[in-house]
């Protein structure tokens, strides 16, 4: 599922990041962030690798991305949330 524009900004709202916290822990610039979470530009029109590191961040904090559905468009839900180094799922069993 491509993830829309309005869904990431959301989502960073959600764990409390600002624009230029989350731009540095990706390694892109804040203008780049700024053009993927405008509705005239969004993740369609950016690169792959850099909206799977959004997601990905994003998710690896708690947040879950939610397709549309019969209530509505897609959105987000945030559940318990991990640790920002992501050390909660090391080591844990996958069976």
């Amino acid at each position: 599922m491509l993830i829309k524009a309005r869904q990431i900004r959301a989502a960073r709202a959600l764990i409390g990041l600002t624009q230029r916290e989350m731009a540095t822990l990706l390694r892109v610039s804040e203008p780049t962030l700024k053009r993927i979470e405008s509705d005239d530009w969004g993740p369609a029109r950016s690169a792959a690798g850099t909206i799977a590191a959004i997601q990905g961040l994003l998710e690896e904090r708690g947040v879950r991305f939610l397709p549309p559905g019969p209530e509505g468009g897609e959105g987000v839900r945030l559940v318990e949330p991990g640790p920002p180094d992501g050390s909660r799922d090391r080591g844990r069993s996958t069976d």
